[in-house]
């Protein structure tokens, strides 16, 4: 006689997952106050990570093979550059304009997307060229091209996305919101921009506290 496996009731599934969240988010907080800006690199490089492969996974053509170096070089970005550069300007940006006011969130979205955005891009695009080995002609073509179209998309995701960010998120926990809101960014641009192949990808996740 064989014992049937028995799942847990819907009320019962939602509690298990809500304290299994609990728990990760307990050990998120410690790493947090121990090491905040290396777990904010490997939290950063991770998701980079999985964007990536959500995107190739579901986007590339029938037979294309999985591309490692492409997303080892995305993670590597996320891990080495958006992290800290992220970490910096979120503790500046919570420094000069404290609090969750509704002025002083519609400032500080302001800011992050009328000068931290723009700059931003202009670094992150040319970094991801020199890591695919194209020259400074293709990597000054390429953002000529990609840098104004990819401003306009970010406003309009990312804008609402920093106004819940900034106004209703706990500064300890922005950098794993926009993280995570990250996720589906660099999903959604590698989906838009497939054709153009792994270079026209973009990788963009905002702030950090």
């Amino acid at each position: 006689h064989e014992s049937a496996m028995v799942l847990p009731r819907g009320g019962e599934a939602v509690a298990m997952a809500g304290e299994m969240l609990a728990r990760a988010l307990a050990r998120y907080d410690r790493a947090l106050r121990r090491r905040p800006l290396l777990t904010k690199a490997l939290t950063s490089a991770a998701i980079t990570f999985s964007g990536d492969a959500v995107a190739q996974t579901c986007f590339n053509a029938p037979g294309e093979r999985f591309d490692f170096a492409r997303s080892a070089r995305f993670t590597l970005l996320g891990g080495v550059l958006v992290a800290p550069t992220l970490h910096v300007w979120y503790r500046s940006l919570g420094q000069a304009l404290p609090g969750t006011a509704a002025r002083t969130t519609l400032a500080r979205v302001a800011l992050d997307q009328l000068v931290f955005t723009p700059v931003f891009l202009a670094v992150f695009f040319p970094s991801l060229g020199v890591l695919e080995g194209k020259s400074v002609e293709q990597i000054s073509s390429k953002l000529e091209e990609i840098w104004m179209p990819t401003i306009v998309r970010n406003w309009a995701w990312w804008g609402p996305v920093q106004l819940v960010n900034f106004r209703y998120m706990p500064a300890r926990y922005q950098v794993l919101f926009s993280n995570m809101a990250g996720l589906v960014w660099n999903t959604y641009l590698s989906y838009l921009n497939s054709y153009k192949g792994p270079e026209s990808v973009v990788l963009h996740q905002p702030d950090d506290a």
